[in-house]
């Protein structure tokens, strides 16, 4: 039988260390990933960067099969534990190798309405149908450090005014599953 995960990258998979349960840790994602010959995976947490944790990872996989190819990326979502919309912890994130840098999370103005909290509490992408200019600090990074800008949480309806930024793209966009976008 054909080996369906063969060279597959996944975009998004949560591991432990996180505040929420997991079922595996960065380790034991790294081991199964292996086993089934995936070629990469990108952490995701929605409180803290993930690029060092992938540093740790790839170094494991290294000593333990050196003949396999396998890769594991960090990211950062742009939630409240790390300032929201923070270029800084952006730039901070893409130096140690980041290679997706999410949109807010479970912390996004779209996610807080959709699940009965308070909207003006969340991460806001968009003011009066436009991007907020926060972003355009965060954009010019995600291109200069030719990493991948996902949407997050956001929702469907501002997706248009984040991706489209001075009536051009923005630079390495895909959708998320919980947002619609793109």
């Amino acid at each position: 039988m054909e080996n369906v995960m063969q060279g597959i990258i996944d975009m998004h998979i949560h591991a432990a260390p996180d505040v929420r349960a997991r079922k595996l840790d960065d380790l034991e994602l790294m081991e199964a990933s292996v086993q089934r010959g995936v070629r990469a995976i990108v952490l995701k947490s929605h409180n803290v960067p993930t690029a060092d944790r992938a540093y740790l990872v790839n170094r494991v996989a290294a000593e333990k099969y050196p003949d396999v190819k396998f890769t594991a990326f960090g990211g950062l979502c742009l939630n409240h534990p790390v300032g929201g919309l923070n270029p800084d912890a952006v730039e901070t994130s893409l130096k140690l190798g980041a290679k997706v840098i999410w949109l807010p999370t479970n912390t996004a103005e779209n996610h807080y309405r959709k699940n009965g909290k308070d909207p003006s509490k969340g991460v806001v992408v968009t003011r009066d149908g436009k991007a907020v200019d926060e972003l355009q600090d965060i954009f010019a990074l995600v291109k200069q450090y030719n990493a991948v800008l996902a949407t997050g949480h956001i929702g469907a309806e501002e997706c248009f005014p984040v991706f489209i930024w001075d009536g051009g793209p923005v630079y390495g966009g895909y959708r998320n599953s919980e947002s619609g976008c793109i």
